[in-house]
């Protein structure tokens, strides 16, 4: 009975919280609307209602469907067309690349039950730690596009599962210094180093004086709009950011060769892969390392000459 008790209360929070979340999302999204008087309420005015009208909830209409974050990932996510947009990787990317550089000593652990952590004899913690560790790995891995921060929620069940291994007083030395040194190392490197040129070439061209605003990223991780929302000697500027994301060099050039207006296109491409397409002249770099494209390095700022 006390487990069958377990269960249910587990259960009624996952589904309160999984009902919540879903609720949440598809409000944000926008496929599900609150309807008063024929006017859209966002959650400030729900609010309101609930704490001072609560007798106007009868009028309230629910319209639109919901919106289920986590199917949504994976129905896109399985689409080849959508992802070659961001980049084809190799099922095994995530398992063999991005796991070790991520954790480091705790994924090279793993595999040895001896590291494990045995949770005081409550077993069946030992055991959904590892469930969770391989079939999130599993289900994340389906997908060919595969970055390393989509394994960054398996970080807490590795931690409980194998951290006790690196912290405790009988582990081995050395495995709690190649810790603390590895992650250091990948710290610099994802920290300093890493698309390191997006935020600086923002910073930049919003304060260089120039008749064009359109601005291209290719290539790169998504821009930051919020940094060009700014004033050049008193007066606002609004610039046209365009995120080309992953887009293929065949069909950006394309693109550029129709553009006929100024715009400067930042990129960690060479000239030469697009040197046919238009006049561009480089007029600044910055430091910039991707791993999927270690011959191109620093991010360069390209503007046409119309």
């Amino acid at each position: 009975i006390r487990a069958l008790l377990g269960i249910f209360h587990v259960s009624s929070g996952a589904i309160v919280a999984t009902l919540f979340f879903i609720i949440a999302d598809s409000l944000y999204f926008g496929s599900l609307q609150i309807v008063h008087d024929g006017i859209r309420l966002g959650l400030s005015e729900l609010c309101s209602i609930l704490l001072h009208n609560p007798h106007n909830l009868t009028s309230i209409s629910v319209i639109g469907k919901l919106t289920v974050t986590p199917y949504n990932f994976f129905l896109y996510n399985l689409d080849p067309n959508n992802l070659a947009v961001h980049g084809i990787h190799f099922r095994g990317l995530h398992l063999f690349v991005n796991m070790p550089m991520l954790f480091g000593p705790l994924f090279f652990l793993l595999p040895f039950p001896r590291f494990h952590n045995d949770f005081k004899g409550f077993i069946s913690l030992k055991f959904t730690s590892l469930g969770t560790i391989i079939i999130g790995l599993l289900f994340i891995s389906l997908a060919p596009h595969q970055e390393p921060r989509f394994l960054i929620p398996l970080l807490f069940p590795l931690a409980l599962l194998l951290g006790p291994s690196l912290f405790n007083k009988n582990s081995l030395r050395y495995l709690r210094y190649l810790w603390i040194v590895w992650n250091v190392g990948f710290l610099l490197f994802f920290g300093a180093m890493h698309q390191a040129g997006v935020i600086p070439s923002l910073v930049h061209l919003r304060g260089v004086e120039s008749n064009a605003t359109t601005i291209i990223y290719w290539k790169t991780y998504m821009p930051p709009r919020h940094l060009l929302n700014c004033q050049l000697n008193g007066l606002r500027r609004d610039f046209v950011l365009e995120d080309w994301m992953g887009l293929d060099i065949e069909t950006g050039k394309e693109r550029l060769k129709e553009m006929k207006d100024e715009f400067y296109l930042v990129t960690p491409l060479r000239k030469e892969s697009f040197s046919n397409s238009t006049n561009l002249v480089l007029v600044n770099s910055f430091v910039h390392i991707d791993p999927d494209r270690w011959e191109d390095s620093g991010l360069k700022i390209y503007k046409n000459q119309p």
